[in-house]
């Protein structure tokens, strides 16, 4: 199960600054049973959603998912399975560490908690939420959810801080002067990520 975002909600957030990654998803287009979707980030998608999350490249991003109503209230319930590969640079070599991530993770929404959120303070003001809660909701801004949002977020949590190779030591960098390839030559990570992308082409 995925974990849920540890950082605050920031009420000043603009839709400007999540412009690269979006499908909105209106609630009223969930019925009685469900509402799926399938999400697949084009090219130019991927290279913003990789320059904001300072990655090297996402290779791939699929998700796919439902949204369900509460029969007994107004909360609506995201389910997701969310695909990817991801390529970051190693923190000791700098060269090219390949991640794939395949998770399923889950989000509550209420359109009755935006007022309720507002009333806790003015503009601008982070709210700390309880993440152990398992039945916390989230807002629903403008009557409808943009799941490709939600998607990104919960892909920064995924990724590895400490990508690293596993041959990889501080002392081995250190005795070639940060130098990390066979000829002795200053580490290059997009030539690195060239020859990755080969290897992962190739199988």
């Amino acid at each position: 199960m995925g974990r849920r975002p540890a950082v605050p909600w920031n009420k000043t957030m603009s839709d400007e600054e999540r412009c690269e990654f979006s499908h909105l998803i209106s609630i009223d287009r969930v019925e009685s049973d469900k509402y799926t979707f399938s999400i697949e980030a084009s090219v130019d998608e991927r290279q913003l959603l990789a320059a904001r999350l300072r990655v090297l490249s996402i290779e791939y991003l699929t998700a796919h998912g439902a949204l369900f109503q509460d029969a007994d209230s107004s909360k609506v319930e995201l389910r997701v399975r969310l695909n990817a590969e991801i390529i970051q640079q190693c923190i000791v070599s700098l060269e090219p560490v390949v991640q794939r991530i395949d998770v399923e993770f889950t989000r509550i929404y209420d359109p009755e908690m935006r007022s309720e959120w507002n009333d806790l303070g003015g503009g601008g003001e982070e709210i700390y939420l309880d993440l152990d809660d398992d039945d916390l909701a989230e807002p629903i801004v403008g009557g409808k959810i943009d799941a490709a949002e939600i998607i990104a977020e919960q892909l920064a949590l995924e990724l590895d801080p400490y990508p690293r190779i596993s041959a990889a030591t501080f002392e081995s960098v250190a005795m070639r002067g940060g130098q990390t390839n066979d000829k002795h030559e200053p580490a290059n990570p997009f030539a690195a990520l060239a020859k990755v992308r080969e290897k992962l082409k190739n199988g």
